[in-house]
C-alpha cells in the first residue's frame, strides 16, 4: 500500500492540473427540446409537456442540472422579479390580485428509466435543481421529460396576456448555462437579461384556429403558411368583432401547428386574433433571401403598415455591417410589453412602443439586431449587459444616420450645425453617455445588470456602451472597426463570449493595444479628460501642451478650427503625464480636443485654446433661456424670470442666473436677485458650489457650497462641507455627512428677544432609501447655536421619515423627532416649534415669520421637513424634545396625528390636504383647543395650518438623489 502512494499522489496532482486546465478550455453545451403545448385562452394556461436532450460537451462529470422556470418569478411578491420591480420603482406585482399572478406547476422530472428526484432552490422559487440518475460524463447526453401547466400572469414583465392577446416567453422548464465558469442559475428578472444553451427547437401548439402566430422558428404547416400569406395580402383594418374572409372556416375550431429551428437558445410565440398580417422579403448581399413578417393591431393610417419593411431594411443592413442574418425569417410582433419599450427573441421580437414612423423603425431595428448580439452572439447579460444592449445599441444608431441623416435633434440644445449632421441626429446619445460622469456618479459599465438602477441599465449598458463605440470607431476607422466586427461575429456566432474575447478579437484585427477601452472604460468609473494649454507658435508648428486630468491613457484628437469650420482634425495616442504637442502650422483660429463631441472626454471646457492673442482659453458668454447644452467654445449663463411672495417682503419681482446645463458641472451657482415691492429692499438667494470627484467604492464625491439668502427681515451666510457615499448592492442607499456653519441676522426686529445675529455650526448624518413602496430618510446630527452673550447651547436631534405604501394608491407616512438641548452658557428660549417662526435655521422658505407680531394665518406656515410638528409654544434650551406625526394618505386625503413633548404633552389629529407642494391640516381635536375640540368656527379657522415643501436651499443635494431611482 505505502508503495503505491508517490504513484496515487503524482496521479492526483496531473488530474489536478489537467483539470485547471481543462476549466480554461473553451466549450459550450447544447440542449435540444420537443415541446407540445396547449393554450387554453379561457383560464389563459398553457399545457404542456417537453422533453430535453441535454448533451455535455464539457470536461466535467455532471451530477445534476439545474432547470429555469421562469414563470414562477409571478407567483408572488417576494421573488426576485417582484423585488426588483420594487426597488425599480414599480409596484404592480407587488398588490397585484391573485388571478392575475403566474406561475408553473405540475412538473414531475424524469428520464427514460423513470422519475428524477427534483427540488426548487431555497431562495428562489423559479428555478430547480434536478438530480441525475446516473453522473453524465464528458461527451454523454440524457433526455429528461416533464408535464407542465402555466398559467399565464397579467401584463407585469415580458410573460403574460391582455385579454386574449398572448406573449409566451421564458414559459417552459429550461436548463440553465454550464460554462468554463460553472452553473449560470438566475432567478427571472425584469432589468437584466438572459443567458441560454443553443441548441433545436420542434414544438408543436396546439390553440384556437383563428389566432395568428408569430414564432421563434420555420413553421411546417403548408395550410398555416398559405393562410398567413392570404391575410399578408388583404388590406383591411377589421374591428375586433369582425371576422375575415380567411377565418370564417376556422371560428370554433382548434389546430395544431409545429415550428422547427436549429442553433437558437430561445423560443418565444405570440398570438391574438385579429393581427393584421404584412410580409416583404430581405435579399442579403450573399443573394440569400430573408422573410420578414409584421403582425400589428388593426389601425388604419398606423407607421406599423410599414412594419415588415421595417424588418427587411433592419436585416439587410446588419448582414452587411455585422455578418449574414443565418435564419429563414425574422417577425417584428405589436403587443403588450412591460419591460420596455421591446424585447428580442431568436427570430421574433415584440413591440409595445408607437409613435410615428421613424421612432417605429428605431425599435423595431433596435429589437430586430438582437438577432445578432443575443441571439446569435450568446452573451451573458446578467453579467455583461453591454455586450448586447451596447453594441446593439452602436448598430442601431448606424442605421439611424444612414436613412435618416437629416433628423436633426440636437439644435434645441445647442450643438453647433458645422460640428456635423452625425453628432446633431445623436444628441441624446452623447447627453446619455456623460450623464452619471458629469454628475460624479459614474458606475462601471461592467456591473451585472442586477445591481444597478434603473437609469445607470439604461445610460450605462445601452447609450454610452453605444457612444463609447462611436469613440473607437473614430479612433480606429470605419474600415478597420467593420472588420473587427465582422471577425467577433465569425469567430463567435453561435457561442457564448465574454468580455475577453471581444478585446482579443479587436486587438488581432486592429493591432492595437486596446486595454485602455475594454478594461478602464468598461470596468473602472474612471474618465478620459484631457485639457490643452500654454500654447506658443513657432514658424512651422503650434506647440501645446495636452494634460491628463482623467487618469485614462485614451486616444484623443486635436482639430483645428478657422471661423467655427475644422479644417483638419489629428489623433494622438493617450498618454497620462502632460505632453507637448506638435502640429504642424496653418491658417486657425483654435485647437479644440473632441471638436465633433465624438470621444468620452469628460469635461469640454478645458478642451480649447486660442492661436493668438493674449487670453487664449477665454471664452464668449452666451444669454440662454432656461437652460444650454456645455459647449467648449462658450460660457452659457441662463435665465429666466422669478416672481416670488411672502408677508415681510411683499410681492418680489426679480430674475434667476445660473449656468445649469444638461449635463452636471464641477462647479454651479444659482442666483435669483429679487426686489421686494412693500419692504422696499433687495431679496433673494445665491448659490453655488464646487465637486471633487472621488473614484472609490463607497465616497462617491465631496463639495464645498456656500449660500446667501435674504429674505422676510433676515440675511443668512452659511458655507458647508458634504461627503456623498453610497453603499452599493442592490438598495442602491444614499448617504451624505454635512459639515455647516450659518450666520443670521435679523435687521427688522429682535429674533423673540434676541437682539445679536446667531451662528448655527452643524454636522449632520443622513441616509436615504427609496424605492416603489418605502421612500426612508434617517439623519443624526449636533448642533451649536451662539449668540454673543445670549445663546449659548448645543441640540443633539434625530429625524426619521418614513412613508410606507399601503395599497397602490395609498401610502402611511410618519415623522419622528428627538431632540436634546444643552447649555453651554447664557439663559433664555429659543423657538424650536413655534407655528409663526419655527424655521429658525432660515433653512426652508416660509411665506411669514411673523415681523412686527403680524403673523395672522400665513403665519400658521410650518416647516415639517425638519422637527417642526404643530407645538404652539416656545421651547427653553434644556428641554429634552419629542414629536411624532403621523398621516394615512390616499389621494389628496391624509387624516393625521400628531404628539408632542417638549415639558409638557401636546397631541393634535384632524385632516389634511396634499395639493401639491402645500399640504394644508385642518385639526379636529386638540389639547390646544379649550374643550379639545374647536368651540366655535373662529377658534376652528384659526387653528389651520399648512407647510411648503419649496426647498431650493437643497437643490444641490436633490440632483445627487437621482441615481437611486
Amino acid at each position: 500500500m505505502l508503495s503505491k502512494l508517490p504513484f496515487l499522489f503524482l496521479s492526483l496532482l496531473s488530474s489536478a492540473i489537467a483539470f485547471a486546465q481543462t476549466k480554461q478550455v473553451y466549450f459550450q453545451q447544447e440542449v435540444n427540446y420537443k415541446i407540445d403545448v396547449r393554450l387554453d385562452d379561457v383560464r389563459h394556461h398553457l399545457i404542456g409537456a417537453e422533453t430535453f436532450e441535454y448533451i455535455n460537451k464539457s470536461p466535467d462529470t455532471l451530477t445534476f442540472i439545474y432547470v429555469h422556470l421562469w414563470p414562477n418569478a409571478y407567483r408572488n411578491n417576494q421573488t426576485a422579479l417582484a423585488k426588483q420591480l420594487v426597488r425599480n420603482g414599480n409596484s404592480k406585482l407587488h398588490f397585484a390580485a391573485d388571478s392575475m399572478r403566474g406561475w408553473i406547476d405540475s412538473l414531475d422530472f424524469s428520464d427514460k428509466k423513470g422519475k428524477l428526484i427534483w427540488n426548487y432552490d431555497e431562495e428562489h422559487i423559479d428555478f430547480c435543481k434536478v438530480e441525475l440518475r446516473e453522473p453524465l460524463l464528458p461527451g454523454a447526453s440524457v433526455h429528461i421529460s416533464t408535464p407542465f401547466v402555466v398559467q399565464l400572469p397579467g401584463d407585469f414583465s415580458r410573460l403574460g396576456h391582455v385579454g386574449k392577446s398572448y406573449q409566451i416567453s421564458q414559459w417552459y422548464p429550461k436548463p440553465a448555462v454550464y460554462d468554463r465558469d460553472g452553473w449560470h442559475a438566475m432567478p427571472y428578472l425584469d432589468l437584466g437579461e438572459f443567458y441560454s444553451e443553443f441548441g433545436s427547437f420542434e414544438v408543436n401548439i396546439e390553440l384556437p384556429a383563428d389566432y395568428r402566430v408569430a414564432s421563434t422558428g420555420v413553421l411546417q404547416n403548408d395550410s398555416e403558411k398559405k393562410w398567413l400569406e392570404e391575410l399578408a395580402e388583404l388590406n383591411t383594418f377589421p374591428r375586433k368583432d369582425t371576422i375575415l374572409g380567411p377565418d370564417k372556416e376556422r371560428v370554433g375550431k382548434m389546430k395544431t401547428i409545429t415550428y422547427k429551428q436549429d442553433r437558437v437558445h430561445d423560443f418565444a410565440f405570440f398570438c391574438a386574433q385579429n393581427f393584421v398580417v404584412r410580409k416583404e422579403q430581405a435579399i442579403l448581399e450573399s443573394g440569400v433571401t430573408v422573410d420578414a413578417w409584421a403582425f400589428f393591431e388593426p389601425r388604419k393610417n398606423t407607421p406599423w403598415n410599414a412594419g415588415a419593411f421595417y424588418v427587411k431594411r433592419a436585416i439587410e443592413s446588419y448582414s452587411k455591417w455585422v455578418g449574414d442574418y443565418p435564419y429563414s425569417a425574422a417577425t417584428a410582433v405589436e403587443g403588450a410589453l412591460s419591460a420596455g419599450g421591446g424585447m428580442e427573441y431568436p427570430m421574433v421580437t415584440v413591440i409595445s412602443a408607437g409613435g410615428d414612423s421613424v421612432s417605429l423603425d428605431n425599435v423595431i431595428t433596435h429589437e430586430v439586431g438582437h438577432n445578432w448580439f443575443y441571439g446569435i452572439l450568446g452573451s451573458n447579460e446578467r453579467e455583461h449587459a453591454w455586450m448586447d444592449e451596447g453594441f446593439n445599441s452602436h448598430v442601431e444608431s448606424r442605421y439611424m444616420r444612414e436613412f435618416y441623416p437629416k433628423r436633426n435633434s440636437g439644435q434645441s440644445f445647442g450643438v453647433p450645425p458645422q460640428y456635423g449632421k452625425r453628432f446633431e441626429s445623436h444628441w441624446f446619445e452623447y447627453i446619455s453617455a456623460h450623464f452619471f460622469a458629469t454628475y460624479g456618479l459614474q458606475s462601471a459599465i461592467n456591473t451585472p445588470s442586477e445591481k444597478l438602477t434603473s437609469l445607470q441599465y439604461g445610460l450605462l449598458s445601452y447609450q454610452r456602451t453605444a457612444f463609447l463605440l462611436d469613440y473607437l470607431t473614430q479612433y480606429l476607422g470605419q474600415e478597420t472597426f467593420d472588420a473587427c466586427m465582422h471577425r467577433y461575429y465569425a469567430e463567435w456566432g453561435f457561442k457564448h463570449p465574454q468580455p475577453k474575447d471581444v478585446q482579443a478579437v479587436f486587438e488581432g484585427v486592429s493591432g492595437k493595444k486596446l486595454d485602455w477601452f475594454f478594461n478602464e472604460l468598461f470596468n473602472t468609473e474612471k474618465q478620459p479628460d484631457y485639457s490643452l494649454s500654454h500654447l506658443r507658435n513657432d514658424d512651422k508648428s503650434f506647440r501645446v501642451t495636452v494634460k491628463n486630468k482623467g487618469g485614462v491613457a485614451a486616444p484623443y484628437s486635436i482639430s483645428l478650427v478657422l471661423k467655427d469650420s475644422i479644417v483638419k482634425t489629428l489623433w494622438f495616442e493617450g498618454h497620462l503625464e502632460p505632453k507637448e504637442i506638435g502640429i504642424d502650422r496653418q491658417e486657425c483660429d483654435y485647437l479644440v480636443i473632441d471638436a465633433h463631441y465624438l470621444s468620452s472626454d469628460l469635461f469640454v471646457k478645458s478642451n480649447r485654446i486660442k492661436t493668438k492673442g493674449l487670453f487664449k482659453t477665454a471664452e464668449h458668454v452666451k444669454l440662454n433661456l432656461i437652460t444650454g447644452f456645455t459647449r467648449n467654445e462658450r460660457q452659457n449663463l441662463n435665465i429666466l424670470p422669478a416672481v416670488g411672495w411672502n408677508t415681510s417682503d411683499g410681492l418680489m419681482l426679480g430674475g434667476i442666473f445660473h449656468n445649469y446645463d444638461v449635463q452636471g458641472k464641477k462647479f454651479n451657482y444659482f442666483f435669483m436677485p429679487m426686489y421686494g415691492i412693500e419692504s422696499s429692499t433687495l431679496a433673494g438667494n445665491f448659490m453655488m458650489k464646487y465637486d471633487w470627484f472621488v473614484r472609490d467604492r463607497s465616497l462617491n464625491k465631496v463639495r464645498l457650497a456656500a449660500q446667501y439668502k435674504r429674505f422676510a427681515g433676515y440675511d443668512k451666510v452659511e458655507p458647508r462641507l458634504d461627503f456623498f457615499f453610497e453603499t452599493g448592492g442592490k438598495e442602491h442607499h444614499k448617504n451624505n455627512l454635512s459639515l455647516s456653519y450659518a450666520w443670521v441676522n435679523h435687521r427688522y426686529q429682535a429674533f423673540f428677544g434676541y437682539t445679536n445675529p446667531f451662528s448655527i455650526s452643524r454636522i449632520t448624518y443622513t441616509r436615504h432609501r427609496s424605492n416603489a413602496l418605502v421612500k426612508e430618510r434617517f439623519s443624526l446630527g449636533v448642533r451649536h447655536t451662539y449668540a454673543k452673550d445670549e445663546l449659548d447651547f448645543l441640540r443633539f436631534e434625530g429625524m426619521y421619515y418614513r412613508s410606507q405604501k399601503v395599497t397602490r394608491k395609498s401610502s402611511l407616512i410618519a415623522r419622528f423627532y428627538a431632540g436634546l438641548n444643552t447649555a453651554l452658557s447664557g439663559n433664555g428660549e429659543v423657538p424650536i416649534f413655534s407655528r409663526s417662526s419655527p424655521d429658525y435655521a432660515k433653512d426652508y422658505f416660509m411665506v411669514d415669520r411673523a415681523r412686527n407680531g403680524r403673523a395672522g394665518w400665513m403665519g400658521q406656515n410650518q416647516a415639517l421637513f425638519d422637527q417642526g410638528q404643530f407645538i404652539s409654544s416656545n421651547v427653553g434650551i434644556k428641554d429634552l424634545l419629542l414629536s411624532g406625526h403621523i398621516n394615512y394618505r390616499y389621494r389628496i386625503f391624509m387624516p393625521y396625528v400628531s404628539a408632542a413633548y417638549a415639558g409638557s404633552f401636546y397631541y393634535e389629529s384632524g385632516l389634511g390636504l396634499g395639493l401639491g407642494p402645500i399640504t394644508f391640516y385642518l385639526p379636529i381635536t386638540s389639547n390646544a383647543f379649550a374643550e379639545q375640540v374647536p368651540s366655535n368656527g373662529k377658534e376652528w379657522t384659526n387653528s389651520i395650518h399648512f407647510s411648503l415643501n419649496l426647498q431650493l436651499s437643497r437643490l444641490w443635494n436633490a440632483l445627487d438623489m437621482i441615481s437611486t431611482f
